[in-house]
């Protein structure tokens, strides 16, 4: 899902993690095994080596006491009538012995439900012995737990985590076992648990069933404890630890408290859930060998204030969600840190010193209220990949220092108010992406190694006072797909090699304080188009053939000076918006009749003083989410169809006033200019 999220798909090498018989033998216990094998072997030897004489006295002894033994069993036994027969009638009337109880019936439930199930084994078969043992879980998870007022309902996932494990758990354990091993499974099996029954979308999944390293999303290996209780390992089978819980889209609505007592996590990937409510400053705390942790797209709130992150940490995402305040100073010590991915939240303050992150190969901060002006501390960062720092409230100028991020491929601060010149060394680096747009650049034309940077993928530099003319140079950029140069002062026309750009999907040149002239060149040949937006310039002349552009999402071609027809759009279903309006200039023609029912995702036709004469057609009943229908300052005629009007979605309907308009959405008529 996230290409610098790699490491999670592959085995990570533990350093600290060691076989127990390389620690044996690298502290002599080989050798130490050996010479106790050695040692016993020649005692026995020595044993064996006893002579004649003494052992046929030794023989002698034992025969004569087995003897007098024997005769006092059989003169008891004959004295007391233990050894005569009994009669079978007798045998018949006599009561039969005493046997073991009838063990009661064992109610069982069906896999991944929550009703508790008395245990399956153990001593506690009776209704009292379950009660105690669900005393003695409660006695110590409460001891151990974040949360132990939660118990006093039966109702709460902790509650209900404990009743499972007294009565319903399958492995039943022990919470008087106090071994290492056993109050890790404990741990491990009541957190998991809690998760569960904080969750319905769980029940359909293998949870509670079995051993929890084989529940979905679960993974366990060699953890913490493992390592730190070495003395310990008495036990045949040591229990495995969990050290990743990946449960991504998988509809979680809530984290329990205790989430914490899995403290030898290494992975978490909860992103792409419904999770809210506070961020789990606890938890996070706790798992002090975190790696990786992906909570985006939740709906965490409030701060990170209270967030110990682990120094572990290599990848961070917590994007949209909607948490604020300033940033935490544990989150500027994580030397380890590769990706840092915290945009879309509402984040503010001012960003500190970041040169102890220079492992970075991933900061995204985008879309928060940051405020002042970014460190110049990236002297060190010569693995950054991406710095996206948009749509923020930054100022000042771009940091001089990231000229030293040779391998950036992701410039993006558009949306700020950065100064001063656009960084010359932005030509030294082999860029994909470069968003420099709504900004306060000092006024110049686009600079000359923008041409140069050929594998540009994306280019946006709106409103960020760019003059002069576009280069025919921009041919050059044939890998480009986003090219927005909107809102500057550029004048001049489009040129000629744009067509060269053959992999472009939007093309974006909305006219600011200049405009753009004469005809808009051949593009037939963009197929890939998906936004086309061209407003409020000079272009003149026909509108090129564009029905090749299927996969058309916005066509803007509104206030130019255009002439000749309207362009075939009858391929383009995908379509959400059209402006064709204020062409005045254009050949006279009908409302195209084809948009219909197919048009699954028109929400605007702006159709305004284009020329266009007859009636509205009725196929524009079918458009199922229509928002905005306007036909003024043309020479349509009749009534707009009152099944027209019956679209639920629909907003503005403008007319001139010689149409007929009963909708609820018509706005206030326009009259005919004379």
């Amino acid at each position: 899902r996230r290409w610098w999220a790699a490491a999670m798909s592959e085995e990570q090498p533990d350093d600290q993690s060691v076989e127990i018989s390389d620690v044996l033998k690298e502290r002599g216990g080989e050798d130490y095994s050996n010479n106790n094998r050695k040692s016993s072997s020649r005692e026995h030897e020595e044993d064996e080596d006893i002579e004649g004489p003494n052992r046929t006295l030794l023989y002698a002894a034992c025969i004569l006491i087995l003897l007098v033994i024997l005769a006092v069993v059989l003169g008891v036994g004959f004295g007391t009538g233990a050894f005569k027969k009994s009669s079978p009638k007798a045998a018949s009337s006599a009561p039969p012995p005493p046997g073991p109880p009838t063990a009661p019936a064992v109610p069982t439930a069906s896999p991944g439900t929550s009703s508790p199930v008395a245990p399956t084994g153990g001593s506690d078969t009776g209704g009292e012995g379950d009660g105690l043992k669900e005393a003695a879980f409660q006695s110590y998870i409460g001891g151990v737990s974040t949360n132990p007022s939660a118990f006093d309902d039966p109702e709460t996932p902790e509650a209900m985590a404990v009743s499972w494990l007294a009565n319903g758990d399958p492995l039943q354990l022990d919470p008087e076992d106090s071994s290492p091993a056993n109050m890790l499974k404990i741990n491990q099996r009541y957190s998991l648990a809690s998760l569960y029954y904080s969750n319905p979308s769980l029940e359909e999944s293998n949870w509670l069933e079995g051993d929890e390293c084989t529940w979905q999303g679960i993974t366990c290996g060699d953890g913490v404890e493992r390592r730190r209780n070495l003395r310990n390992l008495a036990e045949d089978v040591y229990p495995m630890t969990v050290t990743k819980l990946m449960l991504p889209m998988s509809g979680i609505e809530g984290l329990p408290a205790d989430l914490a007592m899995l403290t030898s996590i290494t992975v978490l990937d909860l992103g792409k859930n419904m999770i809210g409510g506070p961020f789990p400053a606890s938890a996070i705390s706790s798992m002090v060998d975190l790696q990786f942790m992906f909570l985006e797209d939740n709906d965490f709130t409030g701060t990170l204030d209270d967030v110990v992150f682990p120094e572990s940490l290599i990848q961070l995402d917590v994007s949209f969600n909607e948490l604020s305040g300033e940033l935490p100073d544990s989150l500027y010590e994580l030397s380890s840190l590769e990706a840092l991915v915290i945009n879309d939240n509402d984040f503010s303050g001012e960003i500190d010193d970041v040169s102890n992150l220079s492992n970075l190969l991933v900061f995204i901060i985008s879309n928060n209220g940051f405020t002042g002006e970014i460190p110049d501390s990236f002297e060190d960062f010569q693995d950054l990949r991406l710095w996206v720092v948009s749509n923020n409230e930054f100022e000042g100028e771009i940091p001089a220092s990231l000229e030293n991020a040779e391998l950036l491929e992701s410039f993006a601060c558009e949306g700020n108010s950065f100064e001063g010149a656009i960084p010359e060394y932005l030509g030294n680096l082999d860029l994909v992406v470069l968003h420099l747009g709504n900004n306060d650049f000092d006024e110049g034309p686009i600079p000359d190694f923008v041409y140069d940077m050929v594998n540009l993928r994306e280019l946006k530099m709106h409103a960020s006072s760019r003059t002069g003319v576009i280069s025919g140079n921009i041919g050059d950029l044939t890998k480009l797909k986003k090219l927005d140069l909107s809102q500057n002062a550029l004048t001049g026309g489009l040129p000629e090699d744009i067509t060269n750009c053959e992999s472009l999907e939007q093309l974006i040149l909305t006219a600011g304080d200049a405009q753009l002239l004469g005809e808009v060149p051949d593009i037939s040949g963009l197929e890939n188009m998906t936004v086309l937006a061209l407003p409020f310039n000079g272009f003149t002349g026909e509108i090129p053939d564009l029905s090749a552009m299927t996969g058309l999402e916005i066509l803007d071609l509104g206030t130019n000076d255009f002439t000749g027809d309207y362009p075939d759009m009858s391929g383009m279903t995908g379509l959400t918006s059209v402006f064709l309006s204020y062409n005045p200039n254009m050949d006279e023609g009908a409302l195209p009749g084809y948009l219909d029912e197919d048009f699954t995702a028109l929400k605007v036709l702006d159709f305004a003083q284009s020329s266009r004469t007859g009636d509205i057609p009725a196929s524009y009943a079918d458009i199922p989410i229509l928002t905005v229908l306007d036909v003024k300052l043309n020479d349509v005629q009749g009534d707009v169809p009152s099944e027209v009007c019956e679209i639920p979605t629909l907003e503005v309907v403008s007319t001139d006033c010689s149409v007929g308009c009963d909708c609820d959405a018509c706005t206030e008529c326009t009259e005919e200019e004379e």
